[in-house]
Parts: C-alpha cells; structure tokens; sequence
C-alpha cells in the first residue's frame, strides 16, 4: 500500500493505492445478490433496497471474504455491477463497512432516472461482466482467479487460472 496525498489542495483526504503483485490469487466478486442484498429480480426490491432502507450484506459473506483475504495473503478484490457508477459512493460506503479493500467496477450507463436503474441491472448484463472480468485479467494476467456469485462467466471457464465459487 503506497498513501498519497494532494498537496496544495487544503483539506483533500490522503489516499491509499493497493499495488498487487504479479502472481498469486485474485477475487472478482459479483455485488447484486452476492455480497449486497438487492433483490434484483424484484423491480421494487431494488428500489427498496438501493433507496430507502439501509443496505444489507448477504448473511455469511463479510465472514467468508475476511477468510478469503486471510487464507489468501490479501489478494486484490474486484466487485463488479451492472450498476451505474452515479452509484459508487453508495457501494463505496456499503464495501468499506462490510469488506475488504478493493476495486468496485461498475457500468458506464446513462442514469435514465429509476428505470434507467433497473434497465442496467437487467439488459447486457453478461456481455458487460464478460467484458470487465477479461479486462481485469489483462491487467494481471499471472494470477489466479477466483469468481464469487458472477453467474455470467461461462465464456471465460475455458481459461486455466479461472475459478468458480458459488
């Protein structure tokens, strides 16, 4: 972990970048339904969820990424979504209190207003995942990969250093 601050900026926050190693094990891990209750098959439920009551971690998960990270040596995190980033401080706060540090990775979509919500979270779902999860890999092509709750993965399962959990 480097700590940066902005000099010159008063009262900018430092920040923490996370520079993995090479090799070793990395975690993609979905967001909707995996690590955050959503309830993305229920147009209401992901209102009700995303707006109006407090998020809530799926039971078990903080627990299983904190043995994750553990048994794993800190491997970097990725949580993907088909969500829109105007999102991100939302999920930000949300994976700060319930899990380890990582990267949160989420769709570059128009906000469109509430439809526009539950359209990100329906339409091209696989396409846009597929896409992120074989970015990610360029980015550390040595490791191993371990998917968590991403149900859209098939194209990939033909990759040696790719695994499924859940």
């Amino acid at each position: 972990m480097v700590k940066t601050e902005l000099v010159g900026l008063q009262g900018a926050p430092p920040s923490q970048t996370f520079i993995a190693a090479a090799t070793g094990w990395a975690i993609i891990s979905d967001i909707d339904d995996t690590i955050k209750i959503t309830q993305t098959t229920s147009p209401t439920g992901v209102l009700k969820s995303t707006f109006a009551e407090q998020p809530q971690p799926v039971a078990g998960m903080p627990e299983l990424y904190a043995f994750v990270k553990d048994k794993l040596s800190s491997p970097p995190f990725f949580y993907l979504s088909a969500s829109p980033y105007l999102l991100y401080p939302f999920l930000r706060q949300f994976r700060e209190t319930y899990y380890p540090h990582g990267t949160i990775i989420l769709r570059d979509a128009p906000w469109g207003g509430l439809a526009g919500l539950l359209l990100s979270l329906t339409q091209g779902t696989q396409a846009y995942k597929v896409d992120r999860m074989s970015k990610i890999h360029t980015w550390l092509p040595r490791r191993k990969f371990i998917f968590i709750g991403v149900s859209t993965i098939q194209p990939l399962l033909s990759k040696p250093s790719f695994f499924v959990l859940g």
